[in-house]
């Protein structure tokens, strides 16, 4: 993550709502941690709102559905679990009663 200047740049760019607390939670540090974490992820952020958009309005006015991800080997492959070992397959003790 890139630093976008000082903490008080950091703190000058982020607005926060006067109520109980809020001076002990926004400290400098903390308010310079979520200016660069907005700097980092904004632009995709924003990118993706805009692409989930641009799908649900398709999907409303053109009948589109959206589409999904390629298939993953996890869905579509040919993969089996192991056998259960047979000591998993005997009873054993159960134990139930009251919890609290």
């Amino acid at each position: 993550m890139a630093t976008t200047g000082s903490r008080a740049e950091a703190t000058a760019r982020l607005s926060v709502a006067p109520v109980e607390g809020a001076a002990e939670l926004f400290t400098p540090a903390f308010a310079d941690y979520l200016v660069r974490l907005h700097d980092e992820f904004a632009t995709r952020v924003r990118a993706l709102r805009d692409r989930r958009a641009e799908v649900l309005t398709r999907a409303l006015t053109d009948g589109v559905p959206p589409t999904h991800p390629p298939a993953s080997e996890a869905r579509t492959g040919d993969w089996r679990v192991a056998p259960v070992p047979d000591e998993l397959q005997r009873p054993g003790i159960e134990i139930s009663g009251p919890c609290s």
